[in-house]
C-alpha cells in the first residue's frame, strides 16, 4: 500500500506544467522587451553613423571644392582665352589675305 505523504514539497504533474507555463510566458516577455531594447539601440546606432557619414561626406566635399576651385579658375581663363586668341587669329587670316591679294595686285607678272 502507498503512504499518502502530507509534505508540502511534493509537486504534481498539473502544478508543475502550469508553474513550467508562467515561468515561460514571464521569459518570453522578458525576452521581447530585451529584443525592443536592442532594436532600439541598434536603431539609434545607425542613425548616429549616418550623420557621422553625412557630416564626413560634407567635410571631404568642402575639402575637394576648395581644392578644385583654383583648377576651374583656370580652366574658365584658359577657356576664355581660347576664344579671345581664335577671334585674334580670324583677324589676323583675313588681314594676311588682304595684303597677300594686294600684294599680287601691285607685282607685275
Amino acid at each position: 500500500m502507498k503512504k499518502k505523504s502530507d509534505s508540502p514539497n511534493i509537486v504534481t504533474a498539473p502544478v508543475l506544467k502550469r508553474e513550467l507555463n508562467k515561468v515561460k510566458y514571464e521569459l518570453k516577455k522578458e525576452i521581447k522587451n530585451e529584443v525592443s531594447l536592442l532594436e532600439a539601440r541598434v536603431q539609434l546606432m545607425i542613425d548616429r553613423l549616418k550623420t557621422d557619414i553625412d557630416e564626413k561626406n560634407k567635410q571631404y566635399r568642402d575639402e575637394f571644392l576648395t581644392a578644385i576651385d583654383p583648377i576651374l579658375k583656370e580652366v574658365l581663363v584658359a577657356r576664355e582665352d581660347r576664344t579671345i586668341t581664335t577671334h585674334r587669329l580670324v583677324e589676323l587670316q583675313e588681314k594676311v589675305e588682304d595684303h597677300e591679294e594686294r600684294l599680287r595686285q601691285l607685282e607685275p607678272r
